[in-house]
């Protein structure tokens, strides 16, 4: 059965791609879709096409795998809910600047020395933005994982997200109680994927 694979934050055509998937990509600069384009057809290859638009907005029927590598901030929380609003069987995203959250992270009781700096709090609110998403996954029924996918030496957001649809779409109680629980103890009062769930809901 011929898969379809939506990447919603082109970066690259890897050299020597081969694939039976229709793949669509999708980014909202014209000047990269051209380029992407063009690399297709000057290498022949087929079943792959990008074209203009927004993650929030693009239409999704039937999607097997949805990619988004380094959408900026909350453009990764808005990939994530689209791959679960299309019952997507894989959702694979690279997390970038995860800024949403920095304003409103307090630390916890007896940890405070783990917030004292800058750089401290940055990295900070990238563990505890990702670790959100991935209880925001397993709620409604996907299992999770995060691993490094290149050397840091090539780039530091080298964080992969790895979603697999393991149950029909639901939502577990027990894993919204979980999330919400977390995001107490940091003093987070919003966070933009838990909005989109909400109003799916």
């Amino acid at each position: 059965m011929r898969q379809r694979i939506f990447d919603l934050r082109i970066t690259s055509i890897p050299p020597g791609t081969r694939t039976r998937c229709a793949n669509h990509g999708i980014e909202r600069r014209a000047t990269l879709i051209n380029d992407a384009n063009a690399i297709v057809r000057d290498l022949h290859y087929a079943g792959i096409e990008f074209r203009p638009g927004e993650i929030s907005s693009i239409a999704l029927e039937q999607v097997d795998f949805l990619v988004a590598l380094h959408a900026c901030d909350t453009a990764t929380d808005e990939a994530i809910f689209r791959g679960i609003q299309a019952g997507c069987d894989w959702i694979v995203v690279s997390p970038c600047c995860q800024h949403e959250l920095r304003p409103q992270l307090r630390s916890p009781s007896g940890i405070e020395p783990l917030f004292r700096y800058g750089i401290q709090l940055d990295r900070m609110t990238e563990a505890v933005t990702d670790a959100l998403r991935c209880l925001y996954l397993e709620a409604y029924g996907y299992t999770t994982r995060l691993q490094q996918f290149v050397d840091p030496e090539h780039t530091a957001r080298n964080l992969l997200m790895i979603a697999t649809r393991s149950a029909k779409i639901r939502i577990d109680r027990s894993f919204c109680s979980a999330q919400k629980r977390f995001q107490e103890q940091f003093g987070i009062k919003t966070q933009r994927l838990a909005e989109l769930l909400a109003l799916r809901e």
